[in-house]
């Protein structure tokens, strides 16, 4: 067993299948870089475990870690809810990242000693759980270095709440220069007088254990799938919407988190007759990627391992993430919103299928390269 250990923080196992493919990227990228050393994944003390899919995802791997025992609490308790709403965001703010800042020394015995730490932490930089996630890496600091960022994305309104000199005390303090995803994130950091540099999403990283995987065998190679996200009620009325327009034509929906989405695909998949899943792992996402006529979605993974499976996409631009990736890869097509997504425009993914695939293999290959050269 290696002496040494490197820690990856604010893990997110609450069935996000993007975050697991981010986690199995992370491992495998960290084995490279830290080969004598063992890997200790610390989850996000603020989300729920999804036992079912973490059982999975262990058992695809392949490879083992030590996986820390963390309690789950609310992220956000009702008397920092009522500070805001009664005006007193600052004080909130304040209090709340002393508080985060003492509950994180419960990491450092985890952590002390590790080579370095390693932040998983997506596009999470934002509201109460941000201000979580600053108040440990300031708090963690003295204990080890280096504290580092995976390539992440922060959203333009994160500065809202997250004030400016917040952000600079927190990000600013980690290993530098930070690692932005897409470039809408790096001129967010460059705006706040950041260091950052552009390094694509690691789950390019899994380009050949994507390539691997089978197609999911019995489907219907014309049917078009949906992976939408948002608010309930608004994913509710704009996934309804569309799935009326498709009337009459294969389709499928796909949630790649199902605490997040399953409670609304399945009610409109009750209503109208037709199919819903909810992959157990982010390779079973891809197989059934394998077998599509078109990909709709707004998901940046699902955007990302579409490309990996080799399926026609159309980016829903209603996320800035899914908005980065239709500007960085130059796809034909995209779609402002779901509301926006017509059979027209499905149809026209389809027949320009090729182009679509030149645009996302080269975006794959230019990123797995980059994720390669950074990496070593």
């Amino acid at each position: 067993m290696p002496q040494c250990k490197v820690a990856i923080l604010f893990v997110n196992l609450k069935g996000n299948i993007g975050d697991f493919a981010i986690l199995h990227s992370m491992l495998e990228m960290l084995s490279i870089r830290h080969s004598n050393c063992r890997l200790l994944v610390v989850p996000a003390r603020y989300l729920p475990r999804d036992e079912r899919r973490m059982s999975a995802f262990t058992a695809a791997l392949g490879r083992s870690f030590d996986l820390v025992d963390m309690p789950i609490r609310e992220q956000r308790p009702p008397f920092w809810r009522w500070l805001v709403r009664r005006g007193f965001p600052a004080l909130a703010r304040a209090l709340y990242f002393r508080l985060m800042q003492f509950r994180a020394l419960r990491i450092v015995p985890h952590v002390s000693g590790a080579a370095a730490i390693y932040c998983e932490n997506g596009d999470q930089w934002n509201g109460f759980v941000g201000l979580d996630m600053l108040a440990t890496v300031t708090a963690l600091k003295p204990f080890v270095k280096p504290i580092r960022t995976f390539p992440f994305s922060i959203n333009p309104a994160t500065p809202d709440f997250l004030t400016p000199a917040l952000l600079r005390r927190g990000l600013g303090g980690l290993d530098l220069p930070l690692t932005a995803r897409d470039v809408i994130s790096l001129e967010v950091l460059r705006s706040l007088d950041i260091e950052a540099r552009l390094v694509p999403d690691c789950v390019h990283w899994l380009a050949p254990v994507a390539a691997a995987v089978a197609p999911m065998s019995g489907r219907d190679p014309e049917r078009i799938l949906i992976a939408a996200t948002g608010t309930p009620s608004k994913l509710r009325t704009t996934l309804e919407a569309a799935v009326r327009r498709f009337e009459g034509r294969p389709i499928c929906l796909v949630t790649t988190c199902e605490r997040e989405d399953g409670a609304v695909y399945a009610e409109i998949a009750a209503r109208h007759g037709i199919e819903w899943m909810a992959p157990m792992t982010w390779q079973d996402l891809v197989a059934e990627f394998k077998v599509a006529r078109v990909v709709v979605t707004n998901r940046l993974h699902g955007l990302i391992l579409a490309g990996l499976a080799g399926a026609p996409v159309l980016p829903v631009c209603d996320r800035k993430k899914a908005e980065a990736y239709a500007i960085e890869t130059g796809v034909p097509h995209a779609a402002r919103d779901l509301d926006a997504v017509e059979p027209e425009l499905v149809e026209a993914v389809a027949r320009d299928r090729e182009a679509v695939l030149a645009c996302t293999a080269r975006y794959r290959d230019t990123c797995r390269a980059a994720l390669e050269a950074w990496l070593l």
